[in-house]
């Protein structure tokens, strides 16, 4: 009701996104709910050990990886495995808490999705008229399918790749999702971390040929949680990840606990302005269809009239994220789109200001009005297609506002 309020006051569009838990692994409950971990000591984990955990997760780990617990804020190197438990030695001192997480690199484990509470989570946010949910620990796109099945076919779906199989199956996986995140915490902790900005790179690019937005996700400036000021690195690493084409970047303690949640919001918006004016525009795109050629002509045709406006009309964004992937900090996006739902993931693409409308005369002078108000211009691109039918780019022409 809070955030619906400010929407209300700030006439702001703002997507709520209920984030289900997933089956993340967790430890059981210790005994007094903690207990304290000294580097060198050797602990078992196991159904009645030091550390206890269930009989599937025994399963599942090996002696070959070390085991990460609490995110990885504690290690703990293996030594040997039974039927009943793991012996580990601690190679960090740490206070471990109840029902903490437990991870390691490769680690599979076969699991029920979406969970009972995922299922209640779904229901709480439908009851509420939330219908845009971020899908923790996705395996493969038939774990996308069985949650669209119970939020129904309008709902916004946004899949976290943070685990081996997510990885695996990236491609079936955003094929069948409405976005996608890269959580780079836990993907770190799936696998060797190395790995991890490589795949990021790569991932950004398979997903824009798939016309899916990409959020970027986990430390973005996790040192805001306690300072007023960015480290370098964090700079460089939003700057990279500005670079190689993503949508979206997501704070996550920054402003869930930390002590300058405003001050980290707006230090991420200045970066990535400032950033977007000094990368160069993507262009390693593979032109796959007419519909692509078309999207590229338009970009061509802003560029040598120097018309820095477009206005796309679209039905399921397509046409919209297919352009966005040309970003250049000049080129101005305007998308209008009579559904609430492509609104919503519209609101996820870079450079891309979306309109709802119902009507669709009606929604074009609203844009004309605002691009005449705002940017006192007389000419816009409109880049259009079969209206009613999704997907499709058929028409490119120059609009006297």
């Amino acid at each position: 009701d809070k955030i619906r309020n400010i929407e209300r006051a700030t006439k702001e569009k703002l997507v709520i996104i209920l984030d289900l838990p997933g089956p993340k692994l967790r430890i059981g409950k210790l005994p007094a709910d903690k207990l304290e971990i000294k580097q060198g000591k050797v602990y078992t984990l196991g159904i009645k050990g030091d550390i206890p955990i269930s009989r599937e997760i025994l399963n599942a780990l090996s002696v070959k990886e070390n085991i990460k617990l609490s995110d990885g804020k504690l290690e703990l190197k293996p030594i040997k495995k039974n039927k009943e438990s793991i012996i580990a030695k601690a190679t960090n001192s740490y206070t471990l808490l109840s029902e903490q997480s437990i991870n390691q690199n490769g680690l599979r484990y076969p699991s029920e999705y979406p969970t009972k509470n995922d299922v209640k989570a779904i229901r709480f946010g439908l009851k509420n008229k939330l219908n845009t949910f971020a899908l923790s620990f996705i395996s493969n796109a038939k774990d996308v399918e069985k949650v669209r099945k119970i939020a129904g076919k309008d709902s916004v779906l946004i899949s976290k790749i943070e685990r081996r199989e997510g990885v695996d199956n990236f491609k079936e996986i955003v094929d069948a999702s409405d976005i996608v995140m890269i959580a780079r915490g836990d993907l770190g902790l799936n696998m060797d971390i190395s790995n991890v900005p490589k795949l990021q790179e790569k991932f950004i690019v398979e997903a824009h040929q798939l016309r899916k937005p990409v959020i970027v996700a986990t430390q973005v400036l996790e040192s805001m949680v306690n300072s007023s000021i960015p480290t370098r690195a964090e700079a460089d690493d939003v700057f990279t990840a500005v670079e190689e084409g993503t949508d979206a970047l997501m704070l996550s303690e920054e402003t869930a606990i930390g002590n300058y949640p405003v001050r980290s919001v707006k230090t991420l918006i200045h970066l990535i302005d400032t950033f977007k004016g000094e990368v160069m525009r993507k262009s390693d795109y593979a032109i796959r269809s007419e519909d692509d050629a078309l999207a590229e002509a338009a970009v061509k045709l802003a560029d040598s009239t120097d018309i820095r406006n477009l206005i796309i009309m679209t039905i399921d964004g397509a046409s919209a994220f297919r352009l966005s992937r040309y970003f250049d900090s000049g080129i101005r996006l305007f998308a209008l789109t009579p559904r609430f739902e492509t609104f919503k993931k519209l609101m996820f693409g870079r450079s891309i200001e979306p309109f709802l409308y119902k009507d669709l005369n009606k929604g074009m002078e609203s844009v004309k009005g605002y691009l005449r108000k705002k940017f006192k211009t007389r000419k816009s691109i409109l880049v259009s297609g079969a209206f009613g039918k999704a997907g499709s780019t058929t028409k490119i022409e120059i609009l006297d506002l």
